[in-house]
């Protein structure tokens, strides 16, 4: 058997972070039943590249936690009767508005508090990357002859 490494996870600030959903799995027995597991990583700033956790129930209705985290990441509205996969999620860019709390030990937490849709810089961020993604190709500057005037 291989040993384990204790580590610790970092307390950041309370705040609203830029952050990217990198996996969403499911979690069948949570404190108050199946539930999502999210995990974000924050993609600018102090803190970027810091992973923190965040849990949904595995309710899909009008007042639940999921529908809000869902609306936000996909910015698309849902109705009664509506599909959708949560796998889907990874990969899109949201706001996380973290929490620090303290433990009945005294230890320092933090808790995701809310998603929300993307900042403007966000989304302009990822326009531009899916814009030069798979654009390697670099072009020859146009020889004497071959000028178009």
């Amino acid at each position: 058997m291989k040993p384990i490494v204790y580590s610790e996870q970092a307390v950041i600030p309370m705040g609203e972070y830029p952050a990217r959903i990198k996996e969403v799995s499911e979690e069948p027995e949570g404190q108050f039943g199946p539930q999502f597991k999210y995990l974000f990583e924050i993609t600018n700033g102090e803190q970027e590249g810091v992973s923190l956790m965040g849990w949904t129930s595995q309710k899909f209705s009008a007042k639940s936690k999921m529908k809000q985290w869902v609306t936000a990441a996909t910015q698309e509205s849902f109705s009664a009767g509506d599909e959708f996969y949560p796998d889907s999620l990874v990969g899109k860019d949201v706001r996380i508005g973290v929490l620090k709390k303290v433990k009945d030990d005294g230890g320092e937490f933090n808790k995701i508090d809310s998603v929300l849709p993307p900042s403007i810089a966000q989304k302009k961020a990822a326009q531009s990357t899916e814009a030069t993604a798979g654009d390697n190709t670099v072009e020859e500057p146009l020889q004497e002859e071959e000028l178009l005037f």
